[in-house]
């Protein structure tokens, strides 16, 4: 018997699914519906985004930290 090969998302894909996902405006299993994917798939890519949220800010930060350092110190 053949085996099934799975299926791979892009990260533009996942990214797409989990903001419609935090937004919450559809169910999780409209989303998964919709999309075509099992509403764990939903809820686990969901799950990640919101985990990496707080380094995307984060990371921001300290990059405007440094150009205002660099600013004070050039004055």
């Amino acid at each position: 018997m053949a085996t099934k090969k799975r299926r791979q998302f892009t990260a533009e894909f996942k990214d797409r699914v989990a903001i419609e996902a935090v937004k919450g405006q559809k169910t999780i299993q409209e989303i998964a519906s919709h999309y075509q994917v099992h509403p764990n798939m939903v809820t686990i890519w969901k799950r990640q985004a919101l985990a990496e949220l707080p380094k995307v800010f984060s990371s921001l930060s300290a990059r405007e930290a440094c150009r205002t350092n660099r600013i004070l110190s050039s004055g």
